[in-house]
């Protein structure tokens, strides 16, 4: 009996052995493997983050690397060029089967939405979105009106903290989440900045984006441990954002239905195809609402925490933004949305703050949709791609001394506004965000506004910022205080 059993046990360990050591045919060069750790134990660094988006990989294995985490297959590319050709056609477009995305936002194994979905329906509701974003204004006047709206109110906001420390964590987050509200749709919906129910689901959101990133979905076995993966913080964050967009869905269907007018936003119009597009329905509708909020508001807001600590720990470019504002508002040219280009040197450093914050290390995971290669290397199905954004951010190849904050290496000697391909913070390809021109206008706005209203100095009685980050979904600000002084 005990023979038996022993024999058993003897088996099946040299069949996790041999099947958790073997990688795939072909697969990109990378570290050895062993059962369930995968290349973890072989990869340099204190931390697992550090360890991924180290330099060390690109230097012993090259642009493309094979690793394997838990025991699932996954390709890091390190090289700019190659990341783009790899991700400009069609067979590394899907998304990753996040285990823990799967128990909050699938319905029967499937994704829907923009920001998980992908294959032919993805597609579908990505073009209408494009399409409506376009028809609206989304990036130009009517959505500029908003932003201008949002920004003033901030400037009111932040006239009561001057001449005293403040601590800069969170400023920003409910002014951009009224914009794209009001983006949506939902223009008769403002929230204030102490409304109590937008504060608590701004602490579960921000508890989500701290509370880990997407190397959980390497290891399936977390969602059954729901507070220590955060499935309980996903859950519970996905419910209550889902109840305010349930409640104008239902709006807008009472007001069509009552007057039968067209109507002019984004749900009203996703609802108005509805009635003949069979690929377009309410659940679509859901998703494509919380993708866009909830992609949009922690990220933008991040930027901003960014932006303003690199105005205060670098004098000289806060000075250079306001004196350009300053002499453009002199020629008769007013912030807005319609004359943002003509902003160089403030767009140049919303440049530099993607390049130095790094606030994604990768661009959003792809997957592969079919067996295909990259550089001659065999790629399954079903393997994630990253990029190691991070590094190409900081290597001195594409960015001359990169460790320094110096925005004028997006102007070119004309004085225009390069456009740099190693500087992708929206993604390359078809997945491209398609909320990278709403991101960039609010950016500009809210910044602007405060450039030309405050002077941004060194705390009183606190550490000095130094654009520390937070690892979770993202590379998040670390909470700074600096000190708002008035502009005369």
């Amino acid at each position: 009996m005990y023979v038996y059993l022993v024999l058993i046990l003897a088996l099946l360990c040299i069949w996790i052995y041999q099947k958790g050591t073997k990688k795939p045919r072909n697969f990109p060069p990378g570290p050895p493997i062993v059962p369930i750790l995968g290349s973890i134990p072989f990869m340099k660094g204190p931390t697992l983050n550090e360890k991924i988006w180290s330099k060390d990989l690109a230097d012993r294995f090259g642009p493309v690397i094979g690793l394997i985490m838990g025991n699932k297959p996954f390709v890091l590319i390190t090289d700019p060029k190659v990341a783009k050709q790899a991700l400009s056609g069609d067979d590394l477009i899907g998304r990753p089967r996040d285990p823990l995305a799967l128990e909050v936002r699938a319905h029967n194994g499937k994704f829907f939405g923009l920001f998980l979905a992908d294959g032919d329906n993805w597609k579908h509701q990505r073009r209408f979105t494009l399409k409506v974003m376009k028809d609206i204004g989304i990036g130009r006047s009517i959505s500029g009106d908003a932003m201008l709206f949002e920004a003033d109110q901030l400037v009111q906001k932040f006239k009561t903290m001057v001449d005293r420390d403040v601590l800069m964590d969170g400023q920003f987050n409910i002014p951009v989440v009224n914009v794209l509200w009001f983006m949506l749709g939902v223009a008769n919906v403002r929230y204030s900045y102490d409304d109590p129910e937008i504060l608590a689901f701004m602490e579960l959101l921000r508890q989500l984006f701290r509370g880990g990133g997407f190397l959980k979905q390497f290891f399936g076995i977390l969602k059954y441990f729901p507070n220590l993966s955060g499935l309980n913080v996903r859950r519970a964050t996905n419910q209550k954002l889902r109840v305010p967009i349930q409640r104008e869905i239902d709006a807008h269907k009472l007001f069509h239905a009552e007057t039968n007018s067209h109507m002019n936003d984004f749900i009203g119009q996703y609802l108005e195809e509805m009635e003949t597009d069979p690929m377009m329905n309410e659940n679509e509708l859901m998703n494509i609402c919380q993708d866009l909020f909830g992609a949009g508001s922690e990220t933008v807001s991040s930027t901003l925490l960014f932006s303003i600590a690199y105005l205060t720990m670098y004098k000289d470019v806060q000075d250079e933004c306001y004196q350009e504002i300053l002499r453009l508002e002199q020629d008769g040219t007013q912030i807005s949305l319609q004359n943002q280009n003509r902003f160089v040197f403030v767009n140049a450093t919303i440049n530099e703050v993607f390049r130095k914050s790094s606030l994604t290390a990768s661009i959003i995971p792809h997957r592969a949709l079919r067996d295909t290669q990259i550089m001659g290397y065999d790629i399954p199905y079903d393997t994630m791609i990253l990029t190691n954004m991070l590094l190409n951010n900081n290597d001195p190849t594409y960015h001359k001394n990169p460790e320094d904050f110096n925005p004028k290496r997006f102007i070119n000697d004309s004085g225009k506004l390069i456009k740099n391909d190693v500087l992708t913070p929206f993604g390359v390809g078809k997945r491209v965000c398609p909320g990278e021109s709403l991101a960039r206008g609010e950016i500009f706005i809210f910044l602007a506004k405060l450039i030309r209203a405050f002077h941004f100095t060194k705390p009183l009685a606190h550490p000095p910022p130094k654009g520390d980050v937070v690892w979770g979904m993202a590379r998040l600000p670390k909470p700074f205080h600096v000190q708002i002084q008035l502009r005369k």
